[in-house]
């Protein structure tokens, strides 16, 4: 069967990231074909998206075939299968790959495309997604809050403990909780619609326009009550300096995002003086801008990206001291972080 080489390599590049790392559940590191579809399964995501291959059917290392496939120059391949192995024949070149026949992986995904009656996504569920994700807690003791939470009345939130983020998107959608490690993955697709059975809560799925299905086991704990952080006290207005993005900007250079230590920014303000320290493994940056603020001072830790996409649609803040809260706002979103404050 002839097919595509650069169409074939791109739908084993969209389920790559449904691959284990080491092979603990058997075929776990293989891209398995059924049914016209490439799958992959590490016991916490399962992705697929429909190939050219309805001839095929079983389960073959994934390195080896991605591999060969990223090296092949040719506009097209012949992919044949026999009993044991996948033949593929690019230009000159002839390929046998072992090919289990017996495919022991779960195969929901495939039931899933047979059954699902798919939902569309909000609107802005991804920008969400992305947008509550830097709050997750990374710390394994609180592991509720090392996840995105999804609320059935449209808001979508994440808090460590430290901070609260929540994204209010318009339109209905089922509760839980994904996994931090995988919305980092799911956000880089996108995603138009989804399916959730409520005879099998453990997972739930998201479909790409492309056919890509992404399936996510969602995570079995009860996420806190954050209506007490959200709930104000007294607070203070505050606005930043128009300078503010420029500042920002210059910071970011000296972030890592991927980083946990050095992904934030220390964000200082004291009487008339707003300070910007950043670090990462290369370098550094100090710098002062005027403000308008002669309260006691008050510093917060921030990634520098997320503060200037605040400050973008407002530069104006609320601080309350007894609560000990620094608080951004926009038409659909919250950000609270707690402060640390002079003298107490």
């Amino acid at each position: 069967m002839k097919v595509n080489t650069k169409e074939l390599r791109q739908a084993l590049e969209f389920v790559r990231p449904g691959l284990a790392k080491k092979e603990m559940i058997a075929q776990s590191t293989s891209f398995a074909f059924v049914a016209g579809r490439v799958i992959t399964y590490n016991d916490e995501i399962s992705i697929s998206h429909p190939i050219p291959l309805e001839a095929v059917v079983g389960a073959t290392d994934a390195e080896s075939l991605y591999k060969f496939l990223s090296r092949v120059t040719t506009e097209e391949i012949d992919v044949k299968s026999t009993d044991t192995e996948i033949l593929i024949s690019a230009g000159k070149a002839k390929v046998g790959i072992l090919l289990e026949r017996e495919i022991r992986l779960p195969l929901t995904i495939t039931e899933v495309e047979q059954q699902a009656t798919w939902k569309t996504l909000p609107e802005k569920f991804l920008h969400a997604l992305r947008f509550v994700l830097f709050s997750c807690a990374t710390n394994m003791s609180l592991p509720a809050l090392m996840c995105v939470h999804v609320r059935e009345d449209g808001i979508i939130e994440s808090c460590d403990n430290f901070r609260l983020t929540q994204y209010k998107v318009e339109g209905n959608i089922p509760h839980f909780l994904l996994p931090f490690s995988t919305v980092q993955e799911l956000v880089k697709f996108d995603i138009t619609e989804y399916y959730h059975n409520p005879t099998s809560p453990g997972w739930v799925n998201f479909k790409t326009s492309q056919g890509t299905i992404f399936s996510s086991r969602v995570y079995e704990e009860t996420f806190p009550d954050t209506t007490p952080i959200v709930q104000e006290g007294e607070p203070i207005a505050i606005e930043f300096p128009s300078a503010i993005e420029a500042v920002l900007a210059r910071g970011e250079v000296f972030t890592n995002e991927r980083n946990l230590e050095t992904r934030e920014m220390k964000v200082t303000i004291g009487a008339g003086v707003l300070t910007i320290q950043a670090r990462n493994e290369t370098g550094w940056l100090n710098e002062s801008a005027h403000i308008r603020y002669r309260g006691a001072t008050i510093a917060f830790n921030i990634s520098p990206k997320l503060l200037r996409d605040m400050v973008c649609e407002d530069r104006c803040c609320t601080v309350d001291m007894k609560k000990r809260q620094i608080r951004f706002t926009g038409n659909e979103w919250l950000h609270i972080i707690t402060l640390s404050v002079d003298g107490g």
